[in-house]
């Protein structure tokens, strides 16, 4: 419980845009090592959403720059990718009819598809600033299967 309200607490001082604490908070690349260590863990669906509410706060309004060199040397974005399309699969595609006919999934469940939503917008964010980023590439090869 502790570590996902010190992650909102991050994403509050981060969001604004509040430039020093992005630059503070996005130099630090055992932030990112710990996301690529959560992406590991299924189970808890709002620690990963949170982790992607943070990277989103971290390039808000500096899609250039230190941070986002960083991200591209720590971040995992093939794991980040894989745990998009495992999401899609997992609860969009399989539960389509459900979704579509307002029949809602679990709290739990909608906190997997939000949290994948962001994360697409966050890769989709890198992408559009830095379209031959080889950390990037796996993105294009995921989207026409």
């Amino acid at each position: 419980v502790l570590i996902p309200q010190c992650f909102e607490t991050l994403v509050d001082f981060c969001t604004g845009p509040c430039q020093e604490n992005q630059a503070l908070l996005g130099k630090r690349r055992i932030l990112y090592r710990f996301i690529n260590f959560f992406m590991d863990f299924h189970y808890d669906s709002k620690m990963f959403f949170t982790s992607i509410q943070l990277l989103l706060a971290l390039i808000e309004n500096n899609l250039h720059g230190e941070v986002v060199e960083l991200m591209f040397e720590e971040l995992d974005f093939k794991k980040l990718m894989l745990k998009i399309v495992e999401i899609y699969k997992k609860f969009i595609k399989r539960f389509k009819k459900e979704i579509t006919h307002e029949k809602y999934l679990t709290p739990q469940q909608e906190d997997m598809v939000d949290a994948a939503f962001s994360a697409f917008v966050f890769i989709s964010n890198l992408k559009m600033f830095h379209p031959n980023h080889p950390k990037l590439a796996f993105f294009d090869m995921e989207l026409t299967r």
